[in-house]
């Protein structure tokens, strides 16, 4: 895991223990790192597979949910708080993985500052969505389902809702509903389908920007 590279990466860099230690941060300064809240602790992000990038975006989806729009981001610091620090290469190269990751969810990144431990430097980086996403706390939810009778249109009208597109006569609103090839096929809606909207004030249609199931809005769900 992540202790092994931290271990490697001292060993790499001829630093141990207490020679770490430099004039811009102590070891020990940062607290483990936690599961929730909104600071991620990134020993380095160099050579990252595409499996490993798709990870890193999902975790830092989850990040920005915690912090409600807003992450914090340590580069160079190992998962126990250890300020480990990275060559200017390595910083480089992990900064332009985190560009990239922002990128792809389209938030911002800046970096707040940089501070040397002995061994290289650590990196302090705020990533921040231009949409700021609602608290879970303070966001209202509301399921609604919809029933009816046997072709009565309940998934039709899901699609229409969550889609914004009006039906042809043909089933195409509903085909954005249907789960199963054999649903496709037999035009009749055969589970629970879940959609979401999202509102913001005034009851305007709205989007988080980061493609996020939760948030101000309301569950639609039919079947049959």
């Amino acid at each position: 895991g992540l202790e092994l590279e931290a271990g490697a990466l001292e060993r790499e860099s001829g630093c141990l223990g207490a020679a770490c230690e430099g004039p811009g941060l102590e070891m020990g300064a940062l607290e483990r790192e936690s599961d929730e809240g909104n600071v991620e602790y990134k020993l380095k992000l160099t050579e990252v597979s595409r499996a490993r990038f798709t990870q890193l975006v999902t975790q830092m989806k989850y990040r920005l949910e915690e912090g409600g729009g807003e992450a914090l981001y340590e580069i160079g610091v190992a998962d126990d708080g250890r300020a480990i620090g990275l060559s200017p290469d390595e910083l480089a190269t992990s900064l332009a993985t985190l560009r990239r990751m922002c990128e792809a969810l389209r938030v911002r990144m800046t970096v707040l500052r940089t501070r040397p431990t002995g061994c290289g430097d650590v990196a302090e980086v705020r990533v921040q969505a231009e949409v700021a996403v609602p608290d879970a706390t303070e966001s209202a939810e509301v399921r609604v389902a919809v029933l009816g009778d046997h072709l009565a249109g309940k998934s039709t009208l899901v699609g229409v809702l969550s889609h914004g597109v009006l039906d042809n006569g043909a089933g195409a609103a509903r085909a954005g509903v249907l789960r199963h090839v054999h649903e496709l096929e037999s035009g009749s809606t055969q589970s629970v389908a879940t959609r979401h909207l999202h509102f913001g004030g005034g009851g305007a249609g709205a989007d988080d920007g980061l493609g996020l199931s939760g948030g101000l809005g309301g569950g639609l769900g039919g079947a049959g």
